[in-house]
């Protein structure tokens, strides 16, 4: 089994993380914890170093699991893309979840 990307926080630490993912997910307006993930992840790439250790610390996330995650991403993208499910451009494409995700069809 893979190990999930949250961090085992102190108790008091684990309420404050647990919060600021259900308080994001309150303003974006998701129903799954599962799009929460994905946006995560969308996020987490745009960002610099500095920026991912703070997101890191403020909802609770493994910093490397993180990067696992990415790259795991890009291996099922070029499987995808090899298999011809999914079109050449497509893992390339820096893709804005918040804007060019069609969030009510994918729930």
């Amino acid at each position: 089994s893979a190990k999930g990307p949250l961090t085992m926080a102190p108790d008091a630490r684990r309420h404050e993380q647990q919060w600021a993912r259900e308080e994001l997910m309150r303003e974006i307006g998701f129903v799954s914890d599962h799009l929460l993930w994905a946006l995560l992840l969308s996020d987490w790439e745009q960002l610099n170093i500095g920026q991912r250790r703070h997101m890191a610390q403020r909802y609770g996330l493994v910093f490397e699991r993180m990067g696992d995650a990415i790259r795991e991403r890009q291996l099922l993208a070029d499987a995808l893309v090899s298999a011809g499910l999914l079109p050449r451009a497509a893992p390339c494409d820096a893709v804005d979840l918040r804007l060019r995700a069609n969030w009510p069809l994918v729930v």
